[in-house]
């Protein structure tokens, strides 16, 4: 039996840079994890906004499938007033079949979201999900955080807190710590060895005899290697060569934020402005359909007109429910452009 004990005296920095390429290497993975989970929430905010969505597009439709149900009434009485011919009752009755049509894919595509939203967060697929903020909630008359501010100083924040641009960051130090370790390796190596071999006989002790001895050492190895092949050298040229493709991922990623961060900016800006002008388009909408309501029940209008006034109030309300959602979905991507939680 032999036990020995080899301490490292000098490396040339070779340990010491292993050490730092490790720590780098771990920097690096931790980082890449809270990126992958930044990914992995923003997909899930998509996800329940996506569902409410879904919902209020059923609800839209619903109340248009109660409109259309109202307007058949409306026919079928004027027709059997004789005021109006067959057809009036027929186009409406063909008006409403089509928006059962739409409401039975509405309805098939938010449960198709609310599986999908179960599946993001490791509920089993056939959970019925509450939504606790509606898409419909309150939203600021003015965008406010980083929405309004500069891009500069976002780009800032954002360079100091993305997790992907730290993981990019510790795998260039890890590649150049590899680098230094492989350079080092060409240097001399000395080492302080010692060692204890207790043993029945013990070669060491003369003459030999059927008892047990322990003998010891203790010494200096020195270690160079002068030819390797070129081994140390591709390896400092290899681990070289990844700090600058990391060099590299970095200025492409500082010179790319700056534009991502703008065009989340811009699509906040651009869906609450137009959800604005969306509200006005249903209110408009919602009141030409009441007037022409109206003159229909008075026998001046056709029932043509009131269709018509049908499917545009169906489309502003459906437009401005899209839009809400996509307000949702364009704040959660500036944040994971921030790097904050979203």
């Amino acid at each position: 039996m032999r036990a020995e004990l080899g301490v490292p005296l000098y490396t040339a920095g070779r340990v010491g840079a292993l050490v730092d390429a490790a720590r780098a290497d771990a920097r690096a993975t931790a980082a890449e994890g809270q990126a992958t989970a930044a990914d992995v929430r923003l997909e899930t905010i998509v996800g329940y906004w996506t569902l409410a969505m879904a919902r209020e597009r059923v609800a839209v439709l619903e109340r248009a499938q109660e409109r259309a149900d109202a307007m058949v009434r409306d026919a079928t009485a004027q027709e059997d007033a004789g005021f109006v011919p067959p057809s009036d009752r027929l186009a409406a009755e063909a008006q409403r079949a089509r928006q059962r049509i739409t409401l039975l894919q509405a309805r098939a595509d938010a449960a198709v979201a609310e599986a999908q939203l179960a599946r993001l967060t490791g509920l089993p697929l056939d959970t019925t999900i509450a939504l606790d903020t509606p898409l419909a909630a309150a939203v600021p008359a003015a965008a406010s955080g980083p929405a309004t501010e500069p891009v500069a100083a976002l780009v800032a924040r954002a360079t100091a807190a993305r997790a992907d641009r730290m993981a990019i960051e510790a795998r260039r130090v890890a590649a150049e710590a590899s680098a230094a370790a492989a350079a080092a390796s060409r240097r001399p190596q000395v080492a302080a060895l010692a060692s204890v071999e207790p043993s029945r006989p013990n070669a060491r002790f003369v003459p030999r005899t059927d008892q047990w001895h322990t003998s010891w050492d203790l010494g200096v190895n020195v270690t160079w290697a002068i030819l390797d092949g070129g081994r140390a050298r591709a390896e400092r040229a290899a681990a070289l060569a990844q700090a600058d493709a990391a060099d590299a991922r970095l200025a492409e990623f500082d010179a790319a934020v700056g534009v991502e961060l703008r065009q989340r900016q811009l699509d906040v800006e651009t869906t609450r402005a137009a959800i604005d002008a969306a509200a006005e388009a249903v209110a408009a909408a919602a009141e030409a359909r009441r007037v022409m309501g109206e003159r229909y029940a008075a026998g001046v209008a056709t029932s043509t007109e009131v269709l018509d006034r049908d499917v545009a109030l169906l489309e502003a309300e459906l437009e401005r429910t899209q839009l809400l959602a996509a307000l949702r979905v364009s704040e959660a991507r500036l944040a994971r452009a921030l790097g904050d939680q979203p």
